[in-house]
């Protein structure tokens, strides 16, 4: 039973045929109510668009509604158009997730059950179609002018307790507690009714930020545990329940029993919504039904009045509804059971890689190249605290100061005892190939990250490029003129010079291991040639889509351990023209069917490649949550929070991902170095 009755192959052809459907269930009409998303009234107020969050973004689960005082009872979307990939909705049972935060965090839970949550969200004055929470104030409340929205809000049932006018015409609101951990008085179950995990890890745009949308209801708005919210994020991933869409399909979800989510897609999609109450001639008060034409099932007993201070489903007329009412069941088979490995070759940061060296590199490490200065600082002291223990960072990345910011806090906060624990590797940049520079680049790399030595110092780039100094702009990037974009001038540095220089640092004891990025066989077959320190690992773009096996193979039969970065693929690249949204490896149709054979996400298949094929990842994110599962990979893998399910691909799956290979290069100089007023091709 997964809450959810899968209509497909009936006649529905269009949004009318929906709409008739819909009404013919014989369930109390709603509105959208308080919902966050624009929406577009398509038939007669019965049929509404979905949210139409950016394709890249999925949404996160949740009860629809959840976050408002009148939640609809069923949920139906209709599948217009499916989309080219991607873009399933997940449903899995609330029941299974008030279980597992019961278990894991008992305290939490009791939290939820005797406070329950409130929702922040700050709303336009005019709807932002361009965001997921764009709807305005106007719009959600059903006013025209500040005043009206203030005696709207005043209403007992509005739902918000606090609203504050911000700049602009925003208003800030804050809703009434709502349910966090609820009782279905139907089965006696407790359900995880809510919509915090989305508000949480979802609610963003121009005005909200996540980690603010949701506190506790208690009467200090104790903010949520962020280490928590990633561990319910990651356990909902493992249990979920999709299937592709197609033309005409109806998906009813009965919104008191099962959560739902999207997945990113790539384009065309067009799934439509119709939000529904009870059952009509129900002959339930005006408050029960959360006012006329409403349809609000929870009513949240947060004074405690309950024998167990439980928050409770409203049971008034429960029991006759539930007699009347069909138990809902989506024919599908059960999500697969996958267990994590728990040997003794798990430890705190995963597997590592051998070099010739004898030192040991984490297989999985944090990538921090886009990561905002503002954020990098937070994100290594999360990444930290939920098992990474290897750091990628670089001169051109522009954020090493704060990497070292977030390594001296972690150190502090006990999350680490000593630097020795972590492994952080850097890069020489372009501008520095000369042999007089060299040294200068590392110690400024050194000053930065606050350390006496980097476990590992790369050429970023086979590249060397006319001298900045570092007191003239630092990091300098790939031109030397920042007036001048189209001043991007190559220097005659031969690798030799610089390989010298680099295998100086290693004896002086500033790298305790140096290497390579982005070179080809012929590159490092020169390096090999006049190596006396050779190189201990190869940085290269290393995904489905390029997997370089050749340079894989030419690198492990030579000692030299491969690094592959953007492991899923052109995510990093399409904000910068360099990649298009439907080329994302996380949309690929291989990948998701792997994904759900596991019941791991896609982004889990695809780093689970990268190790098994030879090679370790480096992913990024800033997002906890993320971060959290790009380290829930299966057998070797142990993180601060025990218990994590994972998997092993097998041979099959495999065979699978090795076909995707296409040799498609996102990160490729010869192609956006003309821009700056330089050919500079470095592949073939």
């Amino acid at each position: 039973m997964h809450g959810a009755v899968l209509l497909r192959d009936f006649p529905i052809r269009s949004p009318e045929d929906f709409a008739d459907v819909s009404e013919a269930l014989g369930l109390e009409s709603m509105d959208m109510g308080c919902s966050a998303a624009p929406r577009k009234n398509v038939v007669r107020d019965v049929v509404f668009t979905s949210n139409e969050a950016p394709p890249s973004e999925p949404i996160p689960f949740h009860h629809e509604m959840a976050q408002c005082a009148v939640a609809p009872h069923y949920v139906l979307f209709y599948c217009e158009t499916p989309a080219a990939r991607g873009g399933e909705t997940p449903i899995l049972l609330s029941e299974d997730v008030a279980d597992f935060v019961t278990d894991r965090n008992p305290s939490f839970a009791l939290d939820l059950q005797r406070y329950g949550v409130r929702y922040r969200r700050l709303m336009p004055e005019e709807t932002d179609a361009s965001s997921a929470l764009g709807r305005s104030w106007k719009s959600t409340l059903g006013v025209l002018t500040q005043a009206e929205a203030e005696a709207k809000l005043r209403e007992p049932d509005s739902g918000f307790s606090h609203w504050t006018w911000r700049s602009g015409g925003t208003l800030e609101t804050i809703t009434d507690a709502m349910p966090g951990i609820a009782k279905d008085p139907r089965t006696g179950r407790s359900l995880f009714f809510n919509s915090i995990i989305a508000a949480y890890t979802g609610w963003v745009d121009c005005r909200n930020k996540p980690k603010e949308s949701v506190i506790l209801g208690d009467p200090e708005g104790t903010p949520m545990d962020d280490a928590i919210m990633c561990d319910v994020a990651a356990f909902m991933a493992t249990r979920r329940v999709c299937f592709p869409w197609q033309t005409g399909d109806i998906l009813l979800i009965d919104n008191r029993v099962a959560m739902h989510s999207r997945e990113s897609f790539l384009p065309p999609r067009r799934t439509l919504a119709s939000l529904w109450g009870g059952r009509r001639n129900r002959h339930f008060s005006d408050h029960q039904r959360g006012g006329e034409g409403g349809a609000c099932f929870v009513e949240a007993n947060l004074r405690g009045d309950g024998d167990d201070g439980t928050t409770s489903l409203n049971e008034t007329d429960m029991e006759e509804e539930m007699e009347e009412e069909i138990s809902l069941q989506m024919r599908l088979p059960p999500p697969p059971s996958v267990s994590m490995s728990t040997d003794s070759g798990a430890t705190i940061g995963g597997p590592v890689l051998r070099l010739h060296t004898g030192d040991g590199m984490p297989a999985v490490g944090l990538g921090l190249w886009k990561v905002p200065r503002s954020a990098t600082a937070e994100t290594v002291v999360k990444a930290l605290r939920l098992g990474y223990r290897h750091l990628d960072c670089a001169c051109d990345y522009g954020n090493e100061a704060e990497v070292g910011d977030g390594i001296q806090e972690a150190i502090v906060l006990g999350i680490i005892v000593s630097r020795s624990e972590i492994w952080v590797t850097s890069k020489l940049w372009n501008t520095y190939h000369a042999k007089e520079h060299v040294m200068a680049a590392c110690k400024k790399t050194l000053s930065d990250l606050k350390l006496d030595y980097v476990d590992l110092y790369l050429v970023h780039f086979p590249i060397a490029l006319k001298y900045v100094p570092i007191e003239t702009c630092y990091p300098p990037g790939w031109i030397d003129d920042p007036h001048d974009p189209k001043s991007m001038t190559l220097s005659r540095v031969p690798m030799s010079e610089t390989w010298g220089a680099m295998e100086a640092l290693a004896d002086k004891g500033l790298a305790r291991n140096i290497g390579l990025c982005n070179v080809t066989t012929s590159g490092l077959r020169d390096v090999l040639s006049y190596a006396i320190v050779p190189p201990a690992v190869l940085q290269i773009e290393r995904h489905v889509y390029l997997q370089q096996s050749q340079l894989v193979r030419m690198c492990h039969e030579a000692g030299i351990a491969v690094t592959g970065y953007s492991p899923l693929g052109s995510s990093s690249y399409v904000e910068l023209s360099m990649a298009s949204p439907h080329e994302s490896a996380l949309l690929e149709p291989t990948v998701l069917s792997v994904a759900r054979k596991h019941g791991s996400t896609a982004a889990q298949v695809l780093l689970r490649w990268g190790l098994d094929t030879g090679a370790s990842v480096i992913p990024k994110s800033v997002q906890a949550c993320r971060l959290q599962e790009n380290m829930q990979l299966g057998d070797g893998f142990m993180s601060n929070f025990p218990g994590k399910e994972g998997f092993r691909l097998d041979a099959s799956d495999l065979e699978a991902l090795k076909r995707l290979d296409r040799g498609r290069r996102f990160n490729d100089p010869g192609v956006f170095s003309e821009a700056m007023g330089c050919f500079c091709p470095i592949y073939d």
